[in-house]
């Protein structure tokens, strides 16, 4: 499930962004103290970051450097409820920030942007998962996980592959578990399967035997704060697990 991590001390406002984040399938999580926006960020690992321009004590261009310092792709909007001036505008993307008017918040169009950027930054962190190039790499490694009629990702193969029910899977990815299985390689699942879908090629190339793939996702690791990587895929940070294996296959970790 994707996740937005809210700095917003507008707690109308904050209620307003939630739930139109969370009627979308996308996670909220509140950083009520902006100064510990930093750590919350690199312990949940948020796929953006919904920063209000006008926080108290603290100059919102500058924690959004430093969140960029900590995570460079990290993509971070500057929420104001005006307009903004030329050289505002100009501030924020030197630091690599966005600004979004919330003043009258227009929701579809909040979420529309919402969306936009998560899928840019999963296609950026996975340029063959949203190309027919991985739909065949999954088919020649791990034909299982592909629809036959359509090659598309299938959500049930994939729970089935993982050894968990097809609600545990849907819960995960942020969808009804009535339309998951009603149409498990729907294209809007695509985007959201694909980082589970690239964990088990990658393990499937480190660890060959799927048995030994699934004792992998089971066991605890020190890596994940000694949770199994599974828990961490059902707890919807399957970015999370990928990445850790991206590093592994590239010989990073030891």
């Amino acid at each position: 499930m994707a996740k937005a991590l809210v700095i917003e001390p507008n707690v109308a406002l904050h209620r307003q962004i939630t739930s139109a984040l969370r009627d979308e399938g996308i996670a909220v999580e509140l950083v009520s103290k902006p100064a510990r926006a930093r750590a919350k960020v690199l312990s949940s690992m948020p796929d953006v970051v919904l920063l209000d321009i006008l926080l108290p004590n603290l100059d919102a261009l500058d924690l959004a450097r430093l969140l960029k310092e900590s995570v460079p792709d990290l993509p971070i909007i500057l929420l104001t409820a005006g307009s903004t001036s030329p050289s505002v505008e100009r501030k924020a993307q030197k630091v690599g920030a966005s600004v979004f008017s919330t003043k009258p918040f227009n929701a579809d169009q909040f979420v529309r942007r919402i969306r936009s950027i998560i899928r840019n930054r999963l296609a950026k962190q996975f340029p063959e998962g949203l190309t027919p190039a991985f739909q065949s790499l999954t088919a020649h490694l791990l034909p299982d996980l592909n629809d036959p009629a359509t090659g598309r990702l299938d959500a049930k193969r994939i729970a089935n592959h993982l050894a968990i029910p097809l609600s545990s899977l849907a819960e995960a990815i942020g969808r009804s578990d009535s339309a998951v299985h009603k149409s498990p390689a729907a294209p809007s699942l695509q985007e959201l399967l694909v980082p589970i879908a690239r964990s088990l090629v990658i393990l499937s190339r480190l660890l060959r035997e799927r048995e030994h793939v699934l004792a992998w996702l089971n066991s605890p690791h020190p890596d994940l704060g000694s949770r199994t990587p599974l828990s961490l895929i059902l707890s919807g940070k399957a970015s999370t697990v990928a990445q850790m294996l991206e590093a592994a296959l590239a010989g990073q970790l030891s």
